[in-house]
């Protein structure tokens, strides 16, 4: 029986092809909830979805209050204001808390008396390697931020402790999360199903196939990759490797790549359009999608 979803916080942008991890596993797994039949409403900062379903509807809201730090308590009470107004309309089933959480989720969701759904759960980048401080620095040059950091954490907690449900990407992580909530706590794949149109899988190759997305900012070491490249290169295991880099930063980290990878071949587009964006994305999806079934067959993916 199809179900009525409330998300909560569907990321700080939801998305289908922008370059917001969060926001496309985010997206990803609505998307195949919503082919199901479900009917979905998601609350986020940022409408980055082409392509909506039409059982989809999203709610995007950009906070408005001057600390930035205030800015999760300000979409939470605009999320819980929505989900009230949808109650008179339709019967929602069960709330679910996507992305931001911890200190993105300074307060427990309303629910209604409806069941609460937390996660994907994901480990954090290490705090001295992130980058927030610079991108959501003091708007006024003066930040409150460690003043209410204490207050979101409790918030934080009890939203996990009220979860009927806390999904987790890794097995390890939710061995951790497990005595911090009343609900059950199970392990989730990012990709729910393959495409069922899958091309034909080819027999196992020699080299192994490797592949790392991710928006091209310093602490996400884009370049780590380049050499883990060139540390099999070395050991004979890689012999040939291609990177597709596209962004602002697109021309240094090519440059950077060839530098650590020995020469190996690196195409930079620079800023792409969208529709590049788009089709290069999905490319790439089909491609991991079909990695993912052909390691539990026992075959190489077709690249």
């Amino acid at each position: 029986m199809p179900l009525t979803i409330f998300v909560h916080r569907a990321s700080e942008c939801l998305t289908d092809h922008l370059s917001h991890g969060d926001g496309l596993i985010c997206f990803s797994l609505l998307n195949e909830l919503a082919q199901r039949g479900n009917r979905i409403f998601a609350y986020t900062n940022r409408n980055g979805v082409h392509e909506r379903p039409e059982n989809m509807t999203i709610l995007a809201r950009r906070h408005i209050v001057p600390a930035n730090s205030l800015g999760p308590w300000e979409n939470a009470w605009r999320a819980n204001r929505w989900l009230r107004r949808l109650q008179r309309q339709h019967q929602i089933d069960l709330v679910w808390r996507m992305h931001p959480y911890e200190g993105g989720c300074p307060a427990k969701p309303y629910t209604g008396k409806r069941p609460l759904v937390v996660g994907p759960l994901f480990y954090g980048w290490p705090q001295e390697s992130s980058d927030a401080s610079r991108v959501y620095g003091p708007r006024l040059g003066l930040g409150i931020g460690n003043l209410v950091a204490p207050l979101a954490r409790r918030g934080w907690n009890r939203t996990l402790k009220a979860a009927s449900l806390v999904l987790c990407a890794t097995d390890s992580l939710a061995e951790q999360i497990r005595p911090l909530t009343r609900g059950r706590v199970i392990t989730l794949p990012v990709i729910v199903d393959p495409p069922a149109d899958l091309a034909s899988l080819r027999e196992p190759g020699r080299f192994p196939h490797l592949l790392f997305v991710a928006n091209l900012v310093a602490n996400k070491r884009p370049l780590v990759f380049c050499e883990m490249i060139q540390i099999l290169r070395q050991k004979g295991t890689w012999q040939r490797a291609r990177s597709w880099v596209t962004g602002r930063n697109a021309p240094s980290l090519s440059s950077g790549a060839k530098t650590r990878t020995s020469a190996t071949p690196c195409d930079s587009s620079g800023e792409s359009p969208m529709p590049t964006c788009i089709a290069t994305w999905r490319r790439l999806m089909a491609w991991f999608r079909q990695a993912m079934v052909s390691r539990t067959a026992g075959t190489s993916p077709k690249p």
